[in-house]
């Protein structure tokens, strides 16, 4: 289960940014990026949205990668209906 990272160290979440960097794929940083960009827009950020606090970037990050796991099981569930009604 993931912790709160509101209750995280600073340590612990930039750790959390570094492993969970390590597995992104360039479509899955695409995305991250995209959520960055938004999330400053929405909350009226000004400079680079790319460089936020590690907290919110740890969120977009779970954001993102709980979103591609999401699709991932629904086209998995997807193709295996479609297999089995051949």
């Amino acid at each position: 289960m993931k912790a709160e990272i509101a209750t995280m160290t600073d340590a612990e979440v930039m750790d959390e940014i570094r492993d969970r960097q390590l597995g992104m794929t360039e479509r899955l940083f695409d995305a991250l990026e995209s959520e960055l960009r938004l999330r400053a827009a929405v909350l009226g950020w000004t400079g680079n949205p790319l460089q936020q606090p590690p907290r919110s970037v740890l969120a977009s990050i779970r954001s993102v990668m709980d979103a591609d796991d999401k699709r991932t099981r629904e086209c998995d569930a997807q193709r295996a209906l479609a297999g089995g009604a051949k």
